[in-house]
């Protein structure tokens, strides 16, 4: 029996019009990763922020067939797979594993070297290899995402740094939407040699730019990947901020990850600064003191990004993500994982590592999976997801694996339901929350998904243990 405080379970919400990720009218624009790069090869395409807080293209006619040559969501474009295997396939000693992709060396730890490690999300080597191909002459330019300096309301976007000193501004994790069409222009106009850091979906679209436009191909020499769960809208900012004071529109700056002294690398805390009742404020808050903030809820998520497979940035040259073991995590200063692809910059760490400016230890594939395991548990289980869409009778893209729901646990079904739900509800209800002016309408409409979705798993958690504890015994015959 279901009681009567979870009116939410199995079911959908209903009672309100909404158009995010509408199945209708632009159905595979819905899809779309929104990276920009179609405005780059197409003049009659804009960028333009919807009222969800998300970038959208904005079409003066239909889309071209240049504009899905460079869509990773269009089914003209190669996969994943195929613009990597032209990319590394070849390269002498490159091994190749079907969720790692190719790689050369998988390694963990973090840059000695300087202050990059004090000031970066985890062990600085983002903003470390950046700072490295600038000093050695490799690179002209590093495209990556900086404080925005408009006063439009955008808090981030993308940029060109010349030098060291412009690379350090960029540190830090953003979790905020941007998009390329602006660098990528300058690019274009300003001969040179261009390093790129972006998710997963961003890099692969690079890839596609470079396959028919061979400028962008000379000019994009490194392509610097980051390990991402999910893009979020704008609003998720927003929201954080205005559950402690910040209303929608006074935020100024937000650090979304300051390491914490007295915790663990996980335990991070996040800095607002803005405007409370006109007077300037500068705060932090722990991740358990913010509502939307935890990543397995999905709030403010993109549509695109339970669309994709792709975890481990399967076109980056070099990859960065988050050391989450148990064996790193509990320095609270942190610590990346690592894939290197392209054998040049393995050669420049290996040099690093005999400087004793970096200090890191090589992992087995297995290791680097389960740093991930969430993500990798979420790629494995897109089959449904498509599935699922296909059952409700809508378009999806072709993606490297068919629509299925078999190999998936009735339990996790329910999770993948409820959290896909999340994140579509989560952009309604805080846009109605805002018109209100009332934030813990949000709160409130949004807990019924967070009580199913932590009662599926636990309940996946518990029959898992049953499974394994009814398991036989192996008992080989000798």
């Amino acid at each position: 029996m279901i009681h009567k405080s979870m009116p939410f379970l199995f079911r959908y919400d209903e009672g309100m019009e909404h158009n995010v990720g509408s199945e209708s009218g632009k159905t595979r624009d819905s899809y779309s990763v929104r990276s920009g790069i179609r405005a780059v090869v197409d003049d009659d395409v804009a960028m333009a922020i919807d009222q969800f807080g998300q970038y959208e293209y904005l079409h003066a006619q239909e889309q071209s067939s240049e504009e899905s040559l460079v869509d990773m969501m269009a089914d003209a474009s190669p996969n994943e797979y195929q613009l990597a295997e032209n990319n590394y396939g070849k390269a002498e000693g490159i091994r190749y594993h079907r969720v790692l992709g190719f790689y050369h060396a998988l390694f963990a730890g973090h840059v000695i070297e300087g202050e990059y490690r004090k000031h970066g999300s985890s062990g600085g080597f983002g903003t470390w290899i950046l700072a490295k191909l600038m000093e050695t002459g490799r690179i002209d330019g590093a495209v990556h995402v900086r404080k925005a300096t408009g006063n439009d309301g955008v808090l981030f976007q993308y940029d060109i740094s010349r030098s060291v000193s412009e690379i350090l501004l960029g540190s830090q994790s953003r979790y905020y939407p941007v998009e390329l069409s602006h660098v990528l222009k300058t690019v274009r106009e300003m001969p040179g040699r261009y390093a790129i850091v972006g998710i997963p979906e961003f890099i692969t679209e690079i890839r596609l730019l470079q396959e028919i436009d061979a400028l962008f191909k000379e000019r994009i020499v490194y392509t610097i990947g980051l390990i991402c769960g999910h893009q979020k809208s704008m609003k998720y900012a927003e929201c954080l901020a205005w559950q402690h004071g910040i209303r929608p529109g006074a935020l100024h700056d937000i650090e979304f990850r300051v390491k914490n002294d007295a915790g663990k690398s996980n335990q991070y805390l996040t800095r607002f600064t803005g405007n409370v009742d006109g007077q300037k404020v500068s705060f932090c808050r722990t991740q358990t003191e913010l509502y939307a903030a935890s990543w397995a809820y999905g709030f403010f998520k993109t549509k695109f990004s339970d669309f994709t497979d792709n975890v481990f940035n399967e076109n980056a040259d070099i990859v960065l993500g988050d050391a989450w073991l148990p064996e790193y995590v509990d320095d609270q200063r942190g610590d990346n994982v690592i894939i290197v692809r392209n054998s040049e910059l393995l050669e420049l760490i290996n040099q690093e590592m005999d400087c004793g400016n970096v200090q890191l230890s090589a992992l087995d594939e297995e290791t680097l999976l389960r740093s991930q395991g969430g993500l990798v548990r979420h790629r494995e289980e897109l089959a449904y997801r498509l599935e699922r869409q296909n059952k409700r009778g809508n378009w999806v893209p072709l993606k490297r694996v068919e629509p299925s729901s078999k190999m998936i646990s009735f339990f996790r079904k329910k999770i993948q339901d409820t959290r896909s739900d999340m994140a579509r509800w989560s952009h309604i209800h805080y846009q109605e929350a805002v018109r209100r002016d009332d934030w813990h309408y949000f709160k409130k409409r949004m807990w019924p998904y967070v009580v199913q979705y932590r009662i599926f798993n636990r309940l996946d958690q518990l029959s898992q243990k049953f499974l394994w504890n009814t398991r036989k015994p192996y008992n080989k015959k000798i």
